[in-house]
């Protein structure tokens, strides 16, 4: 094996070893890690494979009957969304046409998913966000920090919004872009904006569905941290959450539609502007 393919094998290897900040919280799910060298660029790609097990009876909770404990500690707030201007969402969802002059449309209606489950975490980046989390302390952190953090429960205190942009997308220029999957959740007490990505529909959707599958989301979740471990100043993300809905995806754009696993990580960075 070439020495840069190994040297990327024994850091994505220790990165999702049990015990190395990086666990995979239950045996009911395994890890199969290769690598794909291609001439202009080295991708990791990780597969998590679900056994049959792995399905569970607990039911999703809802914020009247899950008792928040101090995972987020009692200095959340929504200074960022709150100093700027904005707009409330629509409720139930759709897709805006224009939200002219704003920077976020607040308070987007959460969109659970069923049975919400916790199957990976970086310890050191929820810390950073104030969370104290281990998996050996009980299922009832798990579930309560899985239900906030796929966007099945509000976080109190937190305000889900969705950030309006311009840009250039597809080779032109247009007014108006937007967070299409991922939606603001809160500031920190450790300075931090905490984000959801795949948690479902905002005003700047259009005609997607707001959600994101295990395949992308898991790649995103390894590769923040195997950018952080090169020294290279990325996003984190402290969770990847997955449930029981299958969606429709076209993986290759050949017209080849399959259903999905669906997931929800959560993001977090000092600032996403």
């Amino acid at each position: 094996m070439p020495s840069r393919a190994l040297a990327l094998f024994i850091i994505t290897a220790s990165l999702l070893s049990v015990g190395n900040g990086f666990p995979l919280l239950s045996s009911r799910y395994s890890t199969r890690t290769r690598q794909i060298l291609r001439p202009s660029r080295t991708a990791i790609v990780t597969t998590l494979m679900m056994s049959s097990s792995s399905k569970s009876s607990t039911s999703i909770g809802t914020a009247t009957t899950i008792v928040a404990p101090s995972l987020l500690g009692d200095k959340v707030n929504t200074y960022v969304v709150d100093s700027l201007p904005s707009t409330p969402s629509p409720n139930p969802v759709f897709s805006k046409a224009k939200t002219p002059g704003v920077v976020f449309s607040t308070d987007v209606p959460l969109q659970p998913i069923t049975n919400p489950r916790l199957v990976s975490y970086d310890r050191r980046s929820l810390e950073e966000v104030g969370v104290k989390f281990d998996s050996s302390s009980g299922s009832q952190e798990s579930e309560t920090l899985s239900s906030y953090l796929s966007g099945s429960v509000a976080i109190p205190n937190s305000r889900p919004s969705a950030h309006c942009y311009c840009g250039h997308q597809f080779g032109s220029f247009s007014g108006q872009l937007g967070d299409g999957a991922t939606m603001y959740l809160c500031n920190t007490a450790g300075g931090f904006e905490l984000q959801l990505k795949g948690a479902g529909k905002t005003p700047y959707s259009r005609t997607a569905d707001g959600r994101k599958v295990l395949r992308s989301s898991l790649r995103e979740h390894v590769a923040s941290k195997f950018m952080r471990c090169l020294g290279v100043p990325t996003t984190s993300s402290p969770t990847l959450c997955v449930g029981d809905e299958r969606i429709r995806r076209d993986k290759y754009y050949t017209g080849d539609v399959s259903m999905e696993p669906v997931a929800v990580i959560s993001r977090a960075a000092r600032t996403f502007f």
